[in-house]
């Protein structure tokens, strides 16, 4: 029974809720009347083009984030900087290939913990962020374990993430318990109680790829590139579109690079591994640039 003394506290919704909102409806709008038409090969496309278009930005403005936060001070500490960035984000990769079971697993966790940080601007405690960001990976694997399965085995080409996905499920039926008590508890924000009916929702009908491009598309990315904004208010609008659109295109080139060298075939199964342990790699490299300025 709906807890009947839930009070909805700050009753205005902010617009990454509503742009939430509207993207979430969107996806399920689209993919309820045309999913079943929509080939591999589509699906490939329709990744590629929103992880690279709405995803990789966000992150595409930590060179200036690192120079807002005196990490180089010249030209030159400004190329040992995207060195150790970029070299970073390839050990992430090469470590993957070697290691792919325990590589998905750590990445999980990351991902988890960095999704948490997504609802850092509202008043909640920090097991109920953790609960919220852990969410978007385990809530697929209760809807469409099936799906998430296949997409465990295409990033990693190992049996043992069928066991792996045993441990998971049960993870995610607590994950959910922890999201339908925040739902009943006695006070909170609207955004935060429209938020997970959608993230639920969402998981429920979505399959997880469409689900994981409608979140991380349109809230991560945007409330990240947003936020990132914010930190750089003072650079010009210009400098701050340069660098996004050249660390974007960078990433692109090396994407496509490392695609040629190692997968060639275009398939969801090869894109699928392209894109998310492309993320993993550069995962690491923007949460440790997070944990930096954050000391200073």
């Amino acid at each position: 029974m709906f807890n009947k003394k839930l009070k909805l506290g700050n009753a205005k919704l902010d617009s990454d809720t509503i742009l939430f909102f509207l993207s979430t409806i969107l996806f399920i709008t689209f993919f309820e009347f045309f999913g079943k038409n929509i080939s591999n090969n589509a699906l490939s496309i329709i990744l590629i083009t929103f992880i690279v278009f709405f995803g990789l930005p966000h992150g595409a403005l930590d060179t200036l984030i690192a120079k807002k936060f005196n990490l180089y001070k010249n030209f030159y500490q400004f190329l040992i900087f995207n060195f150790v960035y970029i070299s970073l984000a390839l050990i992430i990769f090469m470590i993957w290939q070697i290691i792919p079971t325990f590589s998905l697993a750590i990445f999980l966790i990351i991902s988890g913990y960095h999704f948490s940080e997504d609802w850092d601007s509202y008043n909640i405690d920090k097991i109920k962020k953790l609960a919220l960001g852990f969410s978007i990976i385990n809530l697929p694997v209760l809807f469409n374990m099936d799906l998430v399965e296949e997409i465990y085995y295409y990033i990693t080409s190992s049996d043992y993430v069928y066991s792996f996905l045993s441990f998971q499920l049960a993870i995610s039926y607590l994950n959910l318990l922890l999201l339908l008590y925040i739902l009943l508890s006695k006070t909170m924000s609207i955004n935060i109680f429209l938020q997970i009916v959608l993230l639920i929702l969402s998981a429920f009908i979505l399959d997880p790829i469409p689900f994981f491009i409608c979140y991380f598309c349109f809230f991560h990315s945007l409330k990240n590139f947003k936020e990132s904004k914010i930190l750089l208010l003072n650079i010009n609008k210009r400098k701050i579109t340069f660098a996004a659109f050249i660390n974007t295109l960078l990433s692109i080139i090396l994407g496509v690079i490392i695609f040629f060298l190692i997968y060639s075939d275009f398939n969801l199964k090869n894109i699928t591994s392209l894109i998310f342990i492309g993320l993993a790699a550069l995962t690491v490299p923007h949460m440790l640039l997070r944990i930096l300025i954050r000391g200073k």
